[in-house]
């Protein structure tokens, strides 16, 4: 559920920072893609338990963005500086938390940019326990 809900915040960042021309895709589909246009994956995550209730939630993101116009180099570049600003910090709706972007990077291959950045936060895991039923305790004093 987190991975959506951080792919829902990367959508939702770069539309306030690009507006509706740019179209946003989530999930691949068959179609050609209307350009200029982005298309968020998660790539990879791992979940490392730390002591107590607490993991490290470490999320990889590829926002891949093709450019609209024939000077593909120069958008790209342009497109990757805007990109380092609005996802530097991204906000999950409904929490009042916003999440760090790390590790940045981006490379261009072919005609489209690979914009990479990882999300990473600490969890709670919530334990279910059973629930103790009775408690006799039995106290003896001296003296």
């Amino acid at each position: 559920m987190v991975i959506n809900e951080i792919s829902e915040a990367v959508g939702n960042a770069l539309n306030s920072e690009f507006g509706d021309a740019y179209k946003i895709h989530m999930e691949e589909s068959g179609q050609v893609l209307e350009k200029p246009c982005f298309f968020i994956s998660c790539q990879n995550f791992v979940i490392e338990r730390f002591p107590g209730k607490r993991c490290l939630r470490s999320s990889q993101f590829c926002i891949r963005y093709f450019p609209g116009t024939d000077a593909k180099q120069k958008e790209c570049n342009e497109i990757a500086e805007r990109m380092w600003q609005c996802l530097e910090q991204i906000r999950i709706s409904g929490q009042d938390s916003s999440i760090l972007g790390t590790k940045m990077r981006g490379e261009i291959t072919g005609e489209a940019l690979n914009f990479f950045v990882n999300y990473d936060m600490f969890v709670c895991r919530a334990e279910s326990l059973p629930v103790m039923e009775g408690l006799t305790e039995n106290v003896s004093v001296k003296g």
